[in-house]
C-alpha cells in the first residue's frame, strides 16, 4: 500500500488548529497516511544575522562564534516557545488514531516573513509531502486587499502540490 504524505502548517492561531482537527477527522485511523507538522519560527533578528565591525579582523572569529552561539539560543527559546502548538497538534492527531511513527515534527526558519511559504514548500518537497494542510484566517475585504495571507501565497506558489486550505 502507498503512503501518502501531508504536510500540516502549525501555528498558533485558531484556524491551524481547525486544520490539524480536519485531518484528524478525515484522516484518523485510516492507514496509509503519514502527517508532517511544520512550525515556521520567526526570522531571527537582524543583529543576529551578521554583525557590524567589519573592520576589525582580528576579533572576527570571537564575533562570528559570538553570533552563532546567540543565534543558537534565540532558536532554541523560539522552538521551546512553538512547542505548545505542536504538541497540542501531535496530541490531537495521536487521539485521532495516528500512531507514533505516521507523525514527524519539523520546524522551518525563514530568512524573513515573507520567505516563509517557500520554505515551507521547500521542506514538504525534501520530505515527499504532495499535499499541503494550512488553516487561513478570514479576513474583511479591506484587510484582505491590503495583506498577502500566507495560505494564498502557499497556494499560489505550490505548484504540483495539492493544497488544503482550510477556513
Amino acid at each position: 500500500m502507498a503512503t501518502t504524505k501531508l504536510l500540516v502548517v502549525v501555528d498558533k492561531s485558531l484556524a491551524s488548529m481547525r486544520a490539524v482537527k480536519y485531518v484528524a477527522q478525515i484522516l484518523g485511523g485510516r492507514r496509509g497516511f503519514r502527517i508532517c507538522l511544520a512550525h515556521t519560527l520567526p526570522s531571527p533578528p537582524a543583529e543576529m544575522m551578521e554583525y557590524g565591525d567589519k573592520e576589525n579582523l582580528g576579533k572576527q572569529d570571537w564575533l562570528e562564534s559570538r553570533l552563532r552561539a546567540g543565534r543558537h539560543l534565540w532558536a532554541a527559546a523560539a522552538k521551546r516557545k512553538a512547542s505548545v502548538s505542536l504538541e497540542h497538534a501531535y496530541a490531537e492527531l495521536r487521539h485521532a488514531g495516528f500512531a507514533r511513527g505516521e507523525i514527524e515534527v519539523y520546524f522551518c526558519v525563514p530568512s524573513d516573513k515573507g520567505n516563509a511559504p517557500k520554505e515551507i514548500l521547500k521542506l514538504a518537497r525534501q520530505r515527499g509531502c504532495n499535499t499541503l494542510v494550512v488553516g487561513r484566517r478570514s479576513l474583511s475585504w479591506l484587510r484582505e486587499f491590503l495583506q498577502t495571507n500566507p495560505a494564498d501565497e502557499l497556494v499560489r506558489l505550490g505548484k504540483g502540490f495539492t493544497t488544503w486550505v482550510v477556513e
